[in-house]
């Protein structure tokens, strides 16, 4: 550790500072949560006296550090932003303020240490699982390495600039996002309506059983928890037994597009996401997703993966599904779905353009978590206390001496 860098409890630096609030007829209260590992707030609708069983809550006030007291085991805590709009939120999220010794600004990049979250987590207690809290007095008796306030002001300057920079990345994917939906949007109102079934290839995946979960030829299959649009998550793949003759039918080939086929969250359903082999077969999938595939001389492997993409973006999917609780397409509502067909032989002239804004949102993509990777590292490495801000910084800041 630097010299200058004190090892503090956090009642050193902040004091619980709870201003409980009379929930009174004829007001709304807007509402704020935490947000899970130093994420920040959640924005909630407002409340009333009629809409709450809640007899008080605690104001929210600018700069204030507020965690959840249920919640802290997951890292929920933050610091309210400087211009907060008036906010309340329930007795679970205790809150304080900031004293002369810490910045609000450097407390708020603390929260997002993931040895703070690990040590709230630990000082929890209550019954196990989710009924655990932490405490107020605990968190205070908690502590962590803080530098002076001039080295605080550096490390929240550079981490604003780099702040900055993601924010600007992320408004030119964004930019990148929007064009490539309405390049979908034009090409997919144009060409021959025909169904579904005559468009694709469209096979639902086989479900899950005890049998399968012991049985013979354990093969690895993806899931809806896999499946983000445009997105494989491939850090947790199950397996289970497949026949010869079912892998032969279910094995994703390259090209593939696997779409969500239901979910209890709408925004969920029909999310599709392109398969290119990311893993070596082979590779089977579950009755929570439809595989589409291209039908040779009628459609091809990039007219699937932009119509399903241009399905889920346009809620064509979340329009055909069924249920109440949990929306289903289902394969026989998917091979009916309309769809325009546009002629084989134009669809590689059609489809370039869409390939090409296609290929520009993910090297923005990638843009974007390369600077959140760098970010991250060098928080982590600044807040150590073992690295320190070159002079030549500084200098590039216009910062004087």
């Amino acid at each position: 550790m630097r010299e200058g860098w004190d090892k503090l409890q956090f009642h050193d630096v902040v004091t619980l500072d709870v201003r409980k609030t009379s929930v009174l007829d004829g007001k709304a209260y807007p509402i704020v949560g935490v947000l899970a590992y130093g994420r920040g707030l959640l924005y909630r609708d407002p409340v009333s006296r009629a809409s709450t069983s809640y007899r008080e809550l605690n104001l929210i006030r600018p700069n204030q550090l507020i965690f959840s007291k249920l919640k802290a085991f997951e890292g929920a805590i933050t610091v309210a932003p400087g211009d907060l709009a008036e906010s309340y939120a329930s007795s679970e999220f205790p809150t304080f303020t900031a004293t002369a010794r810490v910045l609000p600004a450097f407390l708020r990049l603390m929260t997002q240490r993931s040895e703070l979250w690990k040590a709230m987590a630990a000082n929890s207690r209550g019954l196990g699982g989710r009924r655990e809290r932490l405490n107020p007095i605990d968190f205070l008796a908690m502590s962590a390495y803080f530098p002076p306030l001039p080295e605080q002001q550096r490390i929240v300057d550079l981490i604003g600039a780099l702040d900055d920079t993601v924010a600007a990345a992320e408004l030119r994917l964004q930019a990148a996002v929007d064009q490539l939906r309405s390049l979908r949007a034009l090409t997919f109102a144009a060409g021959v309506l025909t169904t579904g079934r005559d468009a694709f290839d469209i096979l639902i995946g086989v479900q899950r059983n005890p049998t399968r979960a012991g049985g013979a030829r354990q093969t690895r299959y993806l899931r809806s928890a896999n499946v983000t649009f445009g997105r494989l998550n491939l850090s947790d793949v199950y397996e289970m037994s497949f026949s010869p003759q079912e892998q032969a039918k279910y094995s994703l080939v390259p090209g593939d597009v696997l779409v969500s086929e239901g979910s209890a969250s709408e925004a969920a359903v029909g999310a599709p996401c392109r398969w290119i082999g990311e893993l070596e077969g082979p590779v089977c999938f579950q009755n929570t997703l439809l595989r589409y595939r291209a039908r040779p001389h009628v459609s091809s492997p990039s007219f699937v993966d932009h119509w399903c993409a241009w399905a889920y973006e346009s809620g064509h999917f979340r329009e055909v599904a069924g249920g109440s609780n949990i929306k289903h397409i289902g394969a026989r509502r998917a091979e009916q779905m309309q769809v325009r067909l546009l002629p084989f032989d134009d669809q590689q002239a059609a489809m370039a353009p869409l390939d090409a804004a296609g290929d520009i949102v993910r090297m923005a993509q990638e843009h974007v978590a390369t600077l959140a990777h760098v970010r991250s590292a060098i928080l982590a490495a600044l807040l150590t206390g073992k690295h320190e801000i070159p002079e030549s910084y500084d200098e590039l800041m216009g910062v004087a001496s």
